[in-house]
């Protein structure tokens, strides 16, 4: 396995930019997301790169890596395939957008560059049907209203839509009315609307039940012609044509495999299982959403590697003890946390583990300060950073996914 970085890593090719028309962003300072935006797209996406790479080498650990670089995204705007949108009604006037950083004051999205044009479309016909379908608002403070959350997410391929509406109590007959009206206003390809309730305090978006309002239960989408069935509450990244060179990055570091183990941490509903499935490896993937676990066993199904990958539910730090024999000797570790990065218990046991191993560990990370931690606390086992790039998976914010490489 130590041979196959070298062997599998061809020369690098950036995918070209669309040629997207450029679009100015009137609310950049209001909204805080977009730190780039308005400026050249290379000269800060050269500059975001650079500046993690700084803080990797101020840790130490550039000595032995091979630096590839940066892929560019293939959409600089409007590449936002999923938008979590809070939803405010204050003295007649109906925001639909994200709080302002450090606030609770709700920014609007209405014109937003970044987001796909199809949900921008979208959230500017919603911001009219929900004033005047009269429907209260959720006020925090007071924890009164009906409705918090609208969230939209995009097939890259076929534009269809899957909304949800969370709400505090069951309204089903008002938001099938909403959707309704919302059909026959627009030409846009909605697949299904769905009802989340959440009554819970504070900034959780989805609460435990969802139901389908109208349509298909999931959305329908496609990367790397793996087939996908995504649920209206789990996790799937945002900009799929960026998703495409990351997930065919990580497929050829790992190589072909006759029948080797491959563990992927958290693993969503596992497109690198499927993708690290298609090239031999047999996969165990563990992840804490359970919704996202059922859509995975589902993409198996659709993708017809059943007997090729296997899934455990839950938190990676409390499942060590669940994997199963067949697993325990992983030759590749794939791991992708959140941007709060790997739990500390795991990261005790993947440094056991790598100890013991001489697995490969690939780790994407979309917070270059936790993936420095975590990397720092890897290296004892014995491993070292060999190979480092990043793909711009959140053009004109500061965020970078990068991936990095370890071996012994």
């Amino acid at each position: 396995m130590k041979s196959k970085i070298s062997k599998n890593i061809s020369k690098k090719r950036r995918p070209a930019i669309a040629q997207n028309n450029y679009e100015h962003c009137n609310i950049k300072e209001a909204c805080g997301s977009c730190s780039f935006i308005n400026d050249s797209y290379q000269e800060k996406l050269e500059l975001k790169f650079s500046d993690g790479l700084k803080v990797l080498k101020e840790n130490s650990l550039l000595q032995f890596a091979k630096v590839i670089g940066v892929t560019p995204s293939p959409r600089p705007l409007a590449y936002r395939a999923h938008a979590k949108l809070v939803v405010n009604k204050k003295d007649k006037q109906l925001k639909i957008g994200i709080y302002q950083p450090g606030t609770h004051n709700v920014v609007d999205l209405s014109i937003c560059p970044i987001h796909t044009r199809a949900i921008g479309k979208s959230i500017r016909i919603l911001h009219k049907l929900v004033l005047e379908s009269g429907l209260s608002t959720y006020d925090e403070a007071s924890g009164q209203g009906l409705l918090r959350y609208i969230t939209l997410r995009q097939a890259h391929l076929t534009e269809e839509l899957i909304l949800t509406f969370v709400v505090t109590k069951d309204i089903r007959s008002e938001i099938k009315q909403l959707s309704m009206t919302l059909k026959s206003a627009t030409d846009l390809k909605i697949a299904s609307v769905h009802m989340n309730i959440n009554t819970t305090e504070g900034n959780n978006i989805f609460g435990e039940n969802t139901y389908r309002i109208s349509g298909t239960d999931k959305l329908r989408e496609s990367i790397c012609d793996l087939k996908f069935e995504i649920s209206p509450t789990a996790f799937f990244q945002i900009n799929p044509w960026q998703a495409v060179n990351l997930y065919r990055r990580i497929q050829q570091i790992a190589g072909f495999s006759s029948g080797q183990v491959a563990l992927d941490l958290y693993c969503g509903s596992g497109p690198i299982s499927m993708l690290l499935a298609q090239t031999g490896f047999k996969v165990l993937g563990i992840e804490e959403n359970p919704q996202a676990i059922d859509d995975a066993k589902v993409n198996l199904k659709r993708n017809d590697l059943v007997d090729k990958v296997s899934f455990i539910s839950g938190r990676v730090e409390d499942t060590h003890e669940k994997i199963p024999g067949w697993a325990s000797s992983p030759s590749l570790i794939v791991c992708n946390p959140s941007r709060r990065g790997i739990a500390e218990r795991t990261r005790t046991f993947l440094t056991r583990k790598l100890h013991d191993e001489k697995a490969i560990f690939v780790y994407v990370s979309c917070e270059v300060e936790s993936m420095v931690r975590d990397i720092c606390d890897l290296i004892k086992s014995g491993h070292k950073l060999r190979q480092l790039e990043a793909f711009d998976m959140f053009a004109q914010t500061d965020k970078l996914e990068w991936v990095a490489v370890l071996t012994k």
